[in-house]
């Protein structure tokens, strides 16, 4: 494929815009590097203090938590784009739907984070064997920690918007140093729990030093209010599931199945939604056949 590009393309150097390229790029190879020592070091480390079989339990627990990053990523895709492009376009309103846009990002991320943290430890018993079984106890703060460092691709774009990539290693970096000292610090201690808390504490640590730069680069009024009943209701609920004793696998599922209903149900209790977006989940629920007094079906 190699051979085949340079027979129809012509190589050069634009030399007028090399510098801007490389003072924007120069800075995200460090970043990768903190990224990558910020997501393996504690497997290096927890080599060196339990055992082989402990790392296993802790790997299993770690993909599943790691399904919240997935689908946090996968929106990312999509909002960096169109945050760049409308921001460009330059509208009136571009702070205010950004805010709104990301008060839409966090619902929809919390809702995939009540949904794996609540069910994890039953699809954990159901796809492993015995042995496994504890690597739900793992995956709830790696929920946690995923959930966290969602939060951190809403501001982090900013500093890419404003071409200010030279702090983005500065965030990554100071994040690393948290998790690998709590590791060294926690596992030899408390075994293979303590790197969970350890990318917890990390990602909470990443989410405020972005924020802070951020808000100093590009800064956004974002609903903190909503926000923070959202995360209140989520964080609420995932505590309350942690409440429910190991009992039969059908009578937790119908209690977790409960909780998760009630998600949406507390937000209107208190006040989440707006006038116009309680419209839409109305007109919503007619047209799928809730309308009053006429049945679903």
């Amino acid at each position: 494929y190699f051979f085949i590009v340079l027979k129809n393309v012509q190589f050069a150097v634009r030399w007028n815009i090399l510098g801007a390229v490389l003072a924007y790029s120069l800075p995200l190879i460090p970043h990768s590097l903190s990224g990558w020592l910020l997501e393996l070091s504690d497997r290096f480390i927890l080599e060196k203090f339990i055992p082989l079989s402990a790392i296993g339990i802790y790997s299993l627990g770690y993909q599943f938590g790691s399904i919240v990053n997935l689908v946090a990523s996968a929106i990312n895709s999509a909002w960096a784009p169109f945050v760049f492009r409308i921001v460009k376009q330059n509208p009136l309103d571009v702070e205010k739907r950004i805010s709104r846009l990301a008060t839409y990002y966090v619902l929809v991320l919390s809702a995939v984070f009540l949904l794996i943290s609540l069910f994890v430890r039953e699809a954990n018993f159901i796809l492993t064997s015995h042995s496994f079984h504890s690597a739900y106890l793992v995956a709830y703060w790696v929920t946690l920690a995923q959930l966290t460092q969602g939060l951190y691709y809403i501001p982090v774009n900013f500093l890419f918007l404003r071409k200010k990539t030279q702090y983005v290693p500065f965030v990554t970096l100071a994040s690393a140093i948290v998790d690998v000292s709590l590791n060294l610090l926690l596992i030899p201690r408390y075994g293979m729990i303590a790197a969970a808390w350890s990318g917890f504490a990390s990602k909470i640590v990443m989410v405020i030093v972005v924020s802070l730069i951020a808000n100093k680069v590009y800064p956004i009024p974002y609903e903190y209010g909503r926000i923070g009943k959202l995360l209140s209701v989520v964080l609420a609920l995932f505590a309350t599931s942690l409440l429910i004793p190991s009992g039969t696998l059908w009578v937790s599922l119908a209690e977790k199945s409960a909780l998760f209903v009630s998600f949406p149900l507390f937000l209107y209790c208190l006040q989440f939604f707006t006038p116009d977006e309680k419209h839409g989940i109305i007109s919503t629920l007619k047209n799928l056949g809730f309308s009053k007094g006429k049945p679903l079906l």
